[in-house]
């Protein structure tokens, strides 16, 4: 599945003042693909990923997921679109901490009304190496194991579009690499889009496409 972005903006009005969060965006995130998205912070990376994510809203223009405009849509065709094509990582994990990463992993299946595929789960599970930590709760793991239980999660319902916005924030320099390696490993395993926002360069320089930001608008690399 491809991303088409076309003129978007996004506005914020904070009392008197506006302020213009994107400007005249416009993007082709190409199918399979690993992109990055770099830049600033303050620059619009994460609003561009939460529109992309069909989480917000913009201001005017339009995103297309292959033919379908997500800005046209109505907000429960929006909310199935969230569950059943993108799979979101995030910097802070958002697990339940009262859940075990088993059932924090099975929680987007069940919201949409399905059986959860456990061999399935047990396949991308054995894969991010988290297989012996299934019936732990989150403060009984490691930052990485906590992260590796959250790409999971966003991987339950086979997503056509994974979206990152700074998942390796919070894990130590090894830790991150492992896990990129592993969102490229599934990327490649499932066939996958891949758009990560992060602000390291060393993971930026090993995606397919690198999108650089500043003050809201797309720049050169």
């Amino acid at each position: 599945m491809k991303i088409l972005v076309k003129d978007v903006n996004k506005r914020y009005i904070q009392g008197e003042k506006e302020i213009m969060a994107l400007q005249n965006i416009n993007l082709d995130i190409r199918e399979n693909c690993f992109s990055v998205i770099v830049g600033p912070s303050g620059c619009g990376k994460s609003t561009l990923l939460r529109i992309l994510a069909a989480l917000d809203y913009p201001t005017s223009g339009d995103v297309y997921y292959d033919e379908t405009n997500i800005c046209q849509i109505s907000d429960v065709r929006r909310s199935a679109l969230r569950r059943q094509k993108i799979g979101m990582v995030y910097q802070d994990f958002g697990l339940l901490p009262t859940f075990t990463a088993m059932e924090n992993i099975c929680t987007p299946a069940l919201m949409d009304g399905k059986k959860p595929d456990m061999a399935y789960i047990m396949k991308i599970c054995q894969i991010l190496g988290i297989e012996h930590r299934l019936h732990h709760l989150p403060h009984e793991m490691s930052g990485g194991e906590q992260q590796r239980t959250a790409v999971a999660r966003a991987l339950v319902n086979k997503p056509a579009i994974v979206l990152a916005d700074e998942p390796t924030g919070n894990l130590d320099k090894t830790s991150a690499q492992e896990l990129i390696a592993l969102l490229m490993q599934m990327k490649q395993e499932f066939h996958q889009t891949l758009l990560m926002v992060t602000h390291d360069m060393t993971i930026a320089d090993q995606a397919d496409v690198k999108i650089c930001m500043d003050n809201g608008m797309l720049c050169h690399s």
